[in-house]
């Protein structure tokens, strides 16, 4: 927001009403304004990734789109879940394809949610030298693709699923 605030100031010369900064952040993010601005290099570092991704993807369009748009939802940005969506329809994907990604995007990112933050709690457990309570069995959890529960170590630690997911 108070990049986005800034960057209005510096075109309009004045404060943004509040209603305005979402607009402004839009606004920065499509026009590319503040990068190309004060990094450049960064701009043109990407269009090279961009190029390459391009030349070597091993999907179709259509199946692009859809990872592209799943990639939109978990990074939370509004602007690119618009723009794949659209692009995964145009691309010929259906609604119950789109529906599907969408809902897989959301079930992977609760999973991965999950077993991140008992990972986390039980570090702070061993680290206090506390208890999670009367019915937490810190030595074992129930992972992320609803597996039977396994021992925590740390080689599950890293994926609720030993690096399987």
């Amino acid at each position: 927001m108070i990049v986005a605030a800034s960057v209005w100031t510096r075109v309009n010369g004045e404060c943004p009403p509040l209603k305005n900064v979402r607009a402004t952040i839009v606004e920065v993010n499509e026009m590319g304004f503040y990068l190309t601005e004060y990094f450049n290099e960064m701009n043109d570092a990407m269009k090279i990734v961009d190029e390459t991704l391009d030349a070597i993807c091993p999907f179709d369009s259509k199946t692009e789109e859809l990872l592209k748009f799943a990639l939109s939802i978990k990074a939370r940005s509004a602007p690119c879940v618009r723009k794949h969506f659209k692009g995964a329809k145009k691309e010929g994907a259906s609604d119950e394809e789109i529906a599907y990604v969408f809902a897989l995007t959301m079930r992977e990112s609760a999973g991965a949610d999950d077993c991140w933050t008992h990972s986390v709690i039980k570090d702070c457990i061993e680290e206090t030298g506390g208890s999670a309570g009367p019915d937490c069995d810190v030595e074992t959890k129930t992972d992320c693709c609803g597996s039977e529960p396994e021992p925590a170590t740390v080689e599950t630690d890293a994926s609720c699923c030993g690096g399987s997911c």
